[in-house]
């Protein structure tokens, strides 16, 4: 399988591979399907043969071709039970269809009507129990990586035309449209990998866990900041930062390209840590740590025949220095002077050329400097410049354990993944929990019942989450209501406070987060 590479790539890598080759706890489900593979394979048949006489004819020929594609290489590669094979298929598929000119949300569709319609079968054809659990969780793991893969290919095959500079609006609603997919995706994974955190004590296995949540975290925000990078958007909080630590992290997230794939490729990659007794600086650490993990996996892809990566920090004067040296092939003076723009890349086909340059933007908004020295043949030195942080600041306090017994909440949210996901997870501590499939659905339940917590999706088809706030505010004020969103932190600060919007938790989040909100809906009916 020929793999994704530059910006996506590195968010499939972290968040894919590492749990399927290093892990063996979130792709493997997928494979665990045995014996019910063959009914899936045999469902998923007969949902084609159903829709496919209901569905209206194809505008064209062009999309009558994909189709029929679509059966093939989603039915036809889970006989063999190959997952990479799987999706190497489906990459090669999306890359095709993404070529032929078909909407990115068209070929969402295609797949989602596969299992909006398998899932109908799938509960006739199994009682509820361990056997429709499993099927049900091998059908979400299989949706779930095809969507992911079909955006990375789609993000990377229009590579081309993002070059035009007659289209960087068309990238723009691509890539945002695409992260927002992604960032439900990643609210799955985030939210699978708590729950089994609450439910594993051998701590072997709770330590590869941890690395898959630490993992998909830093995935998320990476796809957070394509997101901001196509709107221009920046707002989040900066707090003291110990960069050594960050760098430290950035060293181990990529351990598995600069030692397990180089080793797997014959060839030896020494990372060496040099790090001084540097002060705190003033970042937002999650965007440090990301732009640290691009230096590191550029300077990887600069040695294709191994050598040494040297990791520096030092203080120099009211500024912490972050050096990332390499022995690799090292830059003509041209390539130094535009190595930083968007979209230049040396690498060829299948590299993106933004990794340097968000790394460069975010450095930006620290009222820093990224810099590079090279030479051909001598490597390459960049170095990332930010101020020493003025003072100390304050932690936030945790907030204090509150008792669940009497806390209702109700989730609203029309993808049945996160939604699923949040309530399990709140039921798991003793919540006492309702969901609702839509706005409506939603609204009509909470005139049902008495909710503490609403906690709802933004974007839904019908009735938003804005229509559900402040529905939900003109028939109980003092419910809390909580706004989730795959997008971009840009939301109009007056239509929040119109909705009467208490809060909102940005996709993918910690479940815990709501945790905290759940505590605070508490502390707020108590006021009352």
């Amino acid at each position: 399988m020929p793999e994704p590479q530059g910006l996506t790539a590195h968010v499939l890598d972290q968040v894919v591979a590492l749990s399927r080759d290093h892990r063996q706890l979130l792709v493997d489900l997928a494979l665990r399907v045995e014996p019910f593979s063959n009914e899936l394979l045999a469902l998923w048949t007969k949902v084609y043969q159903e829709t496919a006489v209901r569905q209206p004819p194809p505008p064209d020929e062009v999309v009558r071709a994909i189709q029929e594609e679509a059966i093939r290489v989603l039915l036809g590669g889970l006989r063999d039970g190959d997952l990479p094979k799987y999706y190497g298929d489906i990459a090669a598929w999306a890359s095709r269809t993404a070529r032929s000119g078909l909407a990115y949300d068209q070929i969402v569709e295609l797949v989602r009507a596969y299992q909006r319609s398998g899932l109908t079968l799938l509960l006739r054809a199994y009682p509820a129990g361990a056997e429709l659990e499993l099927v049900l969780g091998a059908l979400d793991d299989l949706y779930a990586g095809t969507i992911t893969l079909i955006a990375a290919v789609y993000i990377q095959a229009l590579q081309d035309q993002l070059m035009d500079s007659a289209r960087p609006r068309a990238f723009g609603q691509l890539a945002i449209g695409a992260t927002h997919s992604l960032n439900n995706l990643l609210t799955a994974i985030l939210g699978r990998t708590q729950l089994l955190l609450e439910r594993t004590r051998d701590a072997e296995s709770r330590g590869e866990l941890q690395e898959v949540q630490r993992t998909a975290t830093l995935g998320a925000q990476t796809v957070r900041h394509l997101q901001e990078y196509a709107r221009g958007v920046r707002d989040q909080e900066f707090v003291e930062a110990d960069v050594n630590n960050l760098l430290r992290d950035a060293a181990e997230i990529t351990r598995f390209v600069w030692r397990d794939e180089a080793e797997a490729h014959g060839i030896v990659i020494d990372v060496v840590k040099d790090f001084g007794d540097i002060p705190p600086a003033l970042a937002r650490r999650n965007e440090l740590r990301e732009v640290f993990i691009a230096l590191i996996l550029n300077a990887i892809e600069a040695m294709p025949r191994g050598g040494l990566i040297t990791l520096r920090t030092e203080r120099k004067d009211d500024s912490v220095l972050v050096a990332v040296i390499d022995t690799g092939e090292g830059m003509t003076e041209e390539t130094r002077r535009r190595v930083f723009d968007p979209f230049f890349s040396t690498k060829g086909t299948g590299h993106t050329g933004l990794g340097l340059s968000i790394a460069s933007n975010l450095v930006g908004q620290h009222k820093g400097m990224l810099t590079v020295e090279s030479q051909p043949g001598r490597g390459s030195a960049f170095t990332v410049s930010i101020p020493v942080a003025p003072g100390t600041l304050a932690p936030k306090a945790e907030a204090a354990p509150v008792s669940v017994r009497t806390v209702r909440i109700l989730i609203v949210d029309d993808e049945p993944t996160v939604r699923d996901i949040v309530a399990k997870f709140l039921a798991f501590r003793g919540y006492q929990v309702a969901v609702a499939d839509s706005g409506y659905d939603g609204i009509a339940a909470f005139k049902r019942a008495r909710f503490d917590l609403v906690v709802t999706d933004l974007g839904m088809p019908g009735m938003s989450g804005w229509e559900v706030a402040r529905e939900v505010k003109r028939l109980r004020p003092q419910t809390l209501v909580v706004l989730m969103t795959g997008w971009a932190a840009d939301l109009d600060q007056e239509k929040v406070k119109e909705s009467g919007v208490d809060h909102i938790v940005h996709k993918p989040f910690n479940v815990d987060d709501v945790l905290t909100l759940v505590n605070e809906a508490v502390a707020l009916r108590e006021k009352m």
